[in-house]
């Protein structure tokens, strides 16, 4: 949805050990990052981990108003809960994964403020596009989590539009420029994907993929409306 994260919570090497003259303890941190991932993964499904286990790979985003309150609720909490900590005292290894998540919330807050005037902010290309690049699970489990996300892809445009007012002109030339690319990518590689991976067979698909691409078009034209005004 906005600039790509890259999902470091995953990969935060948290300590637990407890250091003398911190005002809240590493551990008291461990907790608040795995609620931190547990929270994250369902408002951002295309930003969570490629594996089986993350049964989010298979949905969007959609921007409603309730899904934007719901990001400004984990913004606004997990941004007092990092407030707590005195970065002047933690040890070196919590500071900085403390530091990776200030980072997610700088962006996330970014996008807060910027959606409705960038169009950029919304673009499936991402979410796609990683599963067919990455071998984590079998080719057929694949197109059937592509699958799920495809079906969701006009919904997905249709809210989009609701949300943008006031668009800034050059963000609206980039996000034209960049869905010439998410409507390649259905137009081609995700029709060749499914073609020459998993038991899925072309009725399952091609009409997903055509209602997909016409919701890219509409929403380029819509984006395309500002850059006239």
């Amino acid at each position: 949805m906005y600039k790509k994260i890259v999902f470091v919570l995953a990969l935060l090497s948290i300590v637990s050990q407890f250091s003398c003259g911190t005002i809240i303890a590493p551990i008291d941190f461990e907790s608040v990052a795995t609620k931190f991932v547990t929270d994250f993964r369902p408002l951002f499904p295309d930003e969570g981990p490629l594996s089986m286990d993350n049964e989010f790979l298979g949905k969007l985003a959609i921007p409603t108003a309730t899904y934007l309150d719901s990001v400004r609720h984990f913004h606004h909490v997990y941004s007092a809960e990092l407030k707590q900590f005195d970065r002047g005292v933690l040890p070196a290894a919590t500071l900085k994964n403390v530091q990776k998540v200030d980072n997610i919330l700088q962006s996330m807050g970014n996008f807060l403020t910027d959606y409705p005037h960038n169009p950029q902010r919304f673009n499936v290309l991402n979410g796609f596009k990683r599963i067919t690049k990455a071998d984590y699970a079998s080719d057929d489990y694949r197109a059937k989590t592509l699958l799920s996300k495809l079906e969701q892809v006009p919904l997905f445009y249709e809210t989009a539009k609701q949300c943008l007012n006031a668009v800034n002109r050059q963000a609206a030339d980039a996000a034209v420029e960049q869905h010439l690319a998410t409507f390649l990518f259905f137009e081609k590689e995700l029709p060749l994907f499914f073609e020459k991976n998993g038991q899925l067979t072309p009725p399952q698909y091609q009409a997903k993929i055509e209602a997909a691409k016409l919701a890219i078009k509409d929403y380029v034209a819509f984006v395309e409306s500002f850059r006239l005004n």
